[in-house]
C-alpha cells in the first residue's frame, strides 16, 4: 500500500507557520499580558489553523456533497480539541497567568477559530478545490 503525503499549497504553510511565529513572540515577548487582546488573536488563530490543518490533511480537500455535516462536525471538533488541550495545559501550569476567566475566554475563542475553519472547509468543499 502506499502512502501518500499531503502538498499544503503555500498559503496552508504560511498561515501554520504564523501561528507558531505569533506564540514564540508571544510567549518570549511577554506580549500575552501587555499586548491588548494578543491572546485571543493568537487562540483563534491557532485552532483556525490547526482545524484547517486536519482538514486537508485527513480529506484532502474532496468530501462527498452528502458528508458536508459530518466534514464540519469533525473540522470543528478536532480543532476544538487541540485547543481545549492547549487550554488544559496552560491552566496547569500556569502560564499566561489569566485565571479561571482568562480559560474560559480562551476556550470561547478557541471554539471560534475552530467554527471559522469548519466553515472555510465547507466552502472549499462546495467549490470543489483541493490542495493535493
Amino acid at each position: 500500500m502506499e502512502v501518500e503525503i499531503v502538498a499544503l499549497k503555500r498559503r496552508g504553510v504560511v498561515c501554520i507557520s504564523l501561528t507558531a511565529v505569533l506564540a514564540a513572540i508571544g510567549y518570549t515577548s511577554g506580549f500575552l499580558e501587555s499586548v491588548t487582546y494578543y491572546d485571543k488573536v493568537t487562540h483563534t488563530f491557532m485552532t483556525f489553523s490547526v482545524s484547517l490543518a486536519f482538514f486537508f490533511l485527513f480529506y484532502a480537500g474532496s468530501v462527498p456533497r452528502r458528508r458536508a455535516i459530518s466534514l464540519a462536525t469533525s473540522v470543528f471538533t478536532l480543532g476544538f480539541t487541540v485547543g481545549a488541550l492547549w487550554e488544559v495545559f496552560e491552566w496547569s501550569t500556569g502560564i499566561g497567568g489569566g485565571g479561571l476567566s482568562d480559560t474560559i475566554t480562551d476556550l470561547m475563542v478557541d471554539g471560534g477559530g475552530a467554527l471559522a475553519a469548519a466553515l472555510v472547509a465547507l466552502v472549499v468543499r462546495e467549490r470543489g478545490e483541493r490542495l493535493t
